[in-house]
């Protein structure tokens, strides 16, 4: 369930073009084996190498920007091609391992990056930094951002641990794990530290990715594993465009495990009773009934589990709506989006709605602001006992150890299964549809203002205002239902209805809730001028945050119905509510300078002093966290 595949109707052409290239030659190879690397020495991920003229022989790089290939002899030329460098014809001459080094288009080089608390060109670039664009994001419709990032950013390591919708997003290390506690990196959108994968990827711009000390550094020890800036995009002159995209999506396993059926089970259970000493355990009159999937008493028959718990795809649904357009003195991006996403299995369903709307303008003709306000809803439905892996008794782990020599039911009743020695049913499919609900929801409201002026009478000179107010509400509800099975004892041979095991006669009701904010003071002031080979520019900023969170988890029992439910309708108290409350602060100054000689030799000077107000404690702590100084002569 964790590897999923994903096949979209606007991407078939392109599942059949992959068929194509990957085409395997029936003749006498040679094998060529090598790694592509950046300008950096930073491993390619994802790069093409071919056979010049005959592109179908190709591969790509992998994680460590590594690639095999066959050839028909050790005199060909490879192609070799990644996204943003230049294209590279590399011929063998005889070699069977071979470097390759890809340098950046020079055009590329003068497109803008976003960096920390500004933007730079590549060329000037001090320090690693990569970037992709929203078109190479969007080449195949993913439920997040962490997803789409997968593949695209060298230096850039992702894990999906789960395909559950709601959960599938994957884990991002960059350049490596850092600690064995915590190797995540620092996120910020527009800005500000946010969650990724609740962002519409339909409205992100691009995505930077700091790797190292010398870009990272001016947000602390916070961006000690790197950091990902999400910058969302912004409304361009002229006239207004409507646009809309969407896509449908189907998710199927990769591969199961074949499990025995039902004459399989029994025949291999007897050859152990066998082995053991024993006579076989099961006789043939029951042997008969599992082989023919028919029982006059309906108490076996022949039942695959695991394709009774998983459906034959998963189905997602996702449509953006945006607008954008406006004139020399405001410009605006807003949009609307929904995702739809269920998984494989029944029960499962993970609903986000999103709406963004960015405006600037010019007040006067030195007088600028900005304006991003955006916001999400999000629900995640499963069933009253969870299907992660971890879960006890989780439907999936219920479905491969159940026995396949009992039917779906029995006397109207669900059936499970007790193994020998056991007192534990094993019911996936009941657990699936009448063990209960578990229902996670979330809101969220981000906002941010900025307010910048030009002073007219010194060239470059700018000084900014920023504002952000985060505000957020999660609320988690749990009702595990008492359900009752007819259960085979493995020992008797009989049947017997019972509750199911993990839960209780009246169910148990488990309800959280959370609640955040943030507000963020942020003014600035930044100088930029060219002075004949001389290019200076230097920042200088000061943020104020006051954070603010609460939560709160109750639990009853002794519930009489289903439906409604809440604290209040329990009739036995099972715990104590428990419940946080926190107030902090921080302050931070940040200082960048820049030099730049006849567009040759490049400093940067970055710094970055905080200070921790933890209200609860009242202690005010100034320490310098960072101090970075790069010289880079090209």
């Amino acid at each position: 369930m964790e590897k999923q595949i994903t096949w979209s109707i606007r991407f078939i052409a392109l599942f059949i073009c992959s068929l194509s290239f990957l085409n395997v030659h029936a003749q006498k190879n040679t094998n060529v084996k090598g790694t592509v690397y950046d300008s950096n020495n930073e491993p390619l991920v994802g790069a093409t190498v071919s056979v010049k003229g005959n592109s179908s022989n190709g591969t790509i790089t992998n994680i460590d920007g590594q690639f095999s290939l066959n050839v028909q002899d050790l005199k060909s030329t490879l192609v070799v091609s990644f996204v943003g460098y230049q294209t590279q014809e590399v011929a063998l001459h005889g070699r069977s391992e071979i470097t390759i080094r890809l340098q950046e288009d020079a055009q590329a080089l003068d497109e803008v990056v976003v960096v920390g608390y500004g933007t730079q060109k590549k060329k000037f670039l001090i320090g690693s930094v990569s970037q992709v664009g929203s078109k190479e994001l969007m080449m195949a419709p993913q439920a997040n951002l962490s997803n789409m990032m997968t593949g695209k950013l060298p230096g850039v390591t992702s894990v999906q641990r789960s395909g559950l919708p709601g959960n599938d997003q994957t884990s991002i290390n960059i350049r490596g794990l850092g600690t064995f506690l915590d190797s995540s990196p620092l996120i910020l959108v527009d800005g500000v530290e946010r969650m990724l994968n609740t962002v519409n990827p339909n409205d992100v711009e691009n995505i930077s990715i700091l790797k190292d000390a010398a870009t990272a550094s001016v947000y602390g020890l916070a961006a000690a594993n790197g950091v990902i800036l999400v910058t969302t995009k912004k409304g361009t002159e002229g006239k207004v465009t409507l646009s809309y995209d969407g896509s449908v999506t189907f998710q199927k396993n990769t591969a199961m495990p074949e499990m025995l059926n039902g004459p399989d089970y029994i025949y291999w259970y007897n050859k152990a009773s066998e082995l053991d000493g024993n006579g076989p355990y099961y006789g043939a009159d029951i042997q008969t009934k599992v082989a023919n999937n028919y029982d006059p008493e309906g108490k076996y028959g022949n039942t695959n589990w695991t394709k009774e718990v998983f459906k034959d795809y998963g189905f997602t649904h996702q449509h953006n709506i945006s607008a954008s357009g406006g004139n020399k003195n405001i410009r605006f991006f807003t949009s609307i989006g929904m995702l739809d996403q269920s998984g494989i299995i029944e029960n499962v369903n993970y609903d986000r709605y999103n709406v963004r709307s960015n405006v600037e303008g010019n007040i006067t003709k030195d007088l600028t602001f900005e304006l991003n306000i955006s916001g999400f809803y999000e629900e995640k439905n499963w069933p009253g006992i969870s299907t992660s892996a971890q879960a006890e008794q989780n439907p999936i782990q219920q479905a491969v150890y159940s026995a396949p020599i009992i039917p779906i039911y029995y006397q109207g009743e669900y059936t499970a299964w007790i193994g020998p020695g056991s007192s534990t049913t094993q019911s996936p499919l009941a657990t699936l549809r009448n063990s209960g609900f578990q229902k996670k929801q979330r809101h969220e409201f981000d906002g941010t203002m900025k307010i910048s002026y030009a002073f007219p009478w010194v060239k470059g000179l700018k000084a900014s205002l920023g504002l952000v107010y985060d505000t957020s509400y999660s609320e988690d509800n749990g009702f595990l239902v008492g359900y009752n099975v007819n259960a085979y004892s493995a020992d008797s041979k009989s049947y017997n209805l019972m509750r199911a095991s993990s839960t209780s006669e009246k169910g148990n009701y488990t309800k959280s809730a959370s609640s955040f904010r943030r507000f963020m003071v942020r003014p600035s002031v930044e100088y930029a001028n060219t002075f004949g080979k001389h290019a200076v520019s230097a920042l200088f900023l000061y943020e104020q945050t006051q954070l603010k969170g609460s939560t709160m988890t109750g639990k009853m029992g002794g519930y009489n119905f289903n439906d409604p439910v809440d604290l209040s309708l329990g009739t036995e108290f099972i715990s104590n509510p428990t419940g946080s409350h926190s107030d902090k602060a921080t302050i931070g100054y940040v200082g960048r300078f820049n030099y730049i000689f006849d567009k040759r030799i490049s400093i940067e000077v970055l710094f970055f002093i905080s200070s921790k107000k933890e209200m609860i404690f009242h202690l005010l702590n100034y320490d310098i966290k960072n101090m970075y100084c790069n010289i880079e002569i090209n």
